[in-house]
């Protein structure tokens, strides 16, 4: 999970109902920074926050669905804004060693003609 959102700060999940695509409906009985536990009728099962809810579950509480959209939300943001610093670190050492064998071809070549004349 990349850094806290402010919606995760102040949610408090504890008790909303969801409801799951294969589990029906359920209510959350745990909940922490990375998971939500939801208890089903077939039983008590545990889920990745907020990754779940943008394919597994839903909030029933609009409230709080509206929550759980801007952390997910501010998540891949933050996953984007990473991908991208790597992409330009990674730009950026292409471009260095593209120099660096440029440099070197200039001084084999310097060489070579020293030692012809």
């Amino acid at each position: 999970m990349i850094g806290l959102g402010k919606a995760k700060k102040r949610m408090n999940l504890l008790n909303e109902i969801v409801m799951h695509k294969t589990f029906g409906q359920g209510t959350i009985t745990l909940f922490d920074e990375k998971y939500v536990t939801v208890d089903f009728v077939s039983g008590q099962k545990k889920f990745v926050f907020p990754d779940t809810f943008g394919s597994h579950l839903t909030a029933q509480n609009a409230t709080v669905s509206d929550l759980i959209a801007a952390e997910i939300t501010h998540n891949n943001d933050e996953i984007l804004r990473l991908k991208m610093e790597e992409e330009a670190k990674i730009s950026r050492a292409k471009e260095f060693e593209s120099l660096v064998q440029s440099e070197v071809k200039k001084q084999k070549k310097t060489t070579r003609t020293k030692k012809v004349k």
